[in-house]
């Protein structure tokens, strides 16, 4: 299989796919063929993040306590302050965003 070749040569990849069972093969036959040495993350839903951070935490052997989901989405997300969230507040009839 040519990312489980890439994968031994530690060369990155991204597989993508808009069906999600094609991903779930492709990542059932990575773990499959590399057992131990499989580090391909499965991403997508908020429970296959979750999951993979999970993983990365037990194998790299951090003892710090993880964060919890939502708290890191949200410092993500909100990094710059002009991404912060907004309220809408009417103006002439229409609604504009304000701080």
């Amino acid at each position: 299989m040519l990312l489980a070749s890439c994968a031994r040569d530690q060369v990155p990849v991204l597989f993508a796919s808009k069906n999600n069972k094609a991903v779930d093969v492709v990542s059932e036959q990575l773990q499959r063929l590399l057992g131990d040495d499989d580090w391909s993350l499965r991403l997508g839903s908020r429970d296959y993040v979750d999951k993979a951070r999970e993983s990365l935490h037990v194998r790299l052997g951090s003892n710090a306590p993880l964060p919890q989901a939502t708290e890191v989405a949200e410092r993500s997300r909100y990094h710059n302050d002009d991404r912060a969230p907004r309220t809408a507040t009417p103006t002439r009839g229409r609604y504009s965003r304000s701080s």
